[in-house]
């Protein structure tokens, strides 16, 4: 009898494929590519004020 897991696996239900590492099924997820963005000078002072005084929240507000 062959207990050997196979290498990828593809779910039906959502069609995410997967890959085994260990005794684990990873995911084969990638981020879609984005475009780089430019901060004018008001953006600028805005992220820094927000990195100086909004420690956490800068990076949340500039994922929206």
């Amino acid at each position: 009898m062959n207990n050997e897991l196979p290498k990828t696996k593809i779910d039906e239900r959502t069609g995410i494929e997967y890959h085994l590492e260990g005794d684990y099924y990873i995911p084969n997820l990638s981020m879609p590519k984005q475009e780089k963005i430019t901060l004018n000078k008001y953006g600028r002072m805005r992220l820094k004020y927000l990195k100086e005084y909004k420690k956490a929240d800068y990076t949340i507000m500039l994922m929206d």
